[in-house]
């Protein structure tokens, strides 16, 4: 049986699109999109397609919260943006539940 690696390597069956360099993860999305979320405030968090194409682009906010809905929409700096260009775009209050209760244990 063929280790990974060797498999890898064959570039008619896998292409590569990004590797984990400058980042702290990667979210495979529905359609063919991949988050690619940096591991430090000064890169921006991008969705880029297979062919590596930059659907999105924002520099994210560490000190705020960050999460992805079932239907695609981004939720981080304060902002919901919609899915699938991103380009639309409200304010949404978000509010970390764990922060505030570790906030009134202490008092």
């Amino acid at each position: 049986m063929p280790q990974l690696i060797e498999l890898l390597k064959d570039e008619s069956k896998f292409r590569k699109v990004t590797d984990m360099t400058g980042l702290s993860g990667l979210v495979f999305l529905n359609d063919d999109r991949i988050l690619l979320k940096p591991d430090n405030s000064n890169s921006p968090l991008k969705i880029i397609d297979v062919n590596k194409n930059i659907i999105f682009e924002k520099i994210y906010n560490w000190e705020q919260p960050f999460y992805i809905d079932k239907q695609g929409n981004l939720y981080f700096n304060g902002k919901k943006f919609f899915y699938p260009d991103y380009g639309k775009q409200e304010d949404f209050k978000m509010m970390v539940i764990a922060d505030s209760l570790h906030k009134n244990r202490k008092n």
